[in-house]
């Protein structure tokens, strides 16, 4: 990985698997930066969003791969859905990068596909 090597290597920790069965559960409020990148159908990346809601602590980043590509609209319907909710989205010019800060404690409400707090 690039970070190899440097000081910031001890806290970065790369997890690799299938989000649908993976297990979150062990990384409640502890995560600082979440990138979603895998599967772009719209279910994957909502399943995807709310665990990393509440794997997140107050002031941690989200960030998703490929808003705005063509092919992917599964993130990109999936995001424009989170911010009618309320949530504040960003993108990254001329990229296919969008990211969200969450500026509170984060809870996830069942059935409603959201994350409260967020903004």
């Amino acid at each position: 990985m690039c970070f190899d090597g440097t000081p910031e290597a001890a806290r970065i920790h790369c997890l690799y698997g299938d989000s649908a069965t993976f297990d979150f559960s062990w990384l409640k409020g502890q995560v600082d930066l979440l990138f979603i990148d895998g599967a772009h159908s719209y279910e994957y990346v909502r399943n995807d969003t709310l665990h990393a809601g509440a794997c997140c602590k107050t002031g941690s980043v989200i960030a998703w791969h490929d808003y705005g590509r063509f092919g992917f609209n599964g993130v990109m319907r999936w995001l424009h859905k989170f911010a009618r909710e309320g949530n504040q989205i960003y993108r990254t010019p001329g990229g296919s990068l969008a990211y969200t800060k969450l500026e509170s404690e984060v809870r996830v409400e069942s059935g409603q596909g959201r994350i409260a707090g967020s903004r």
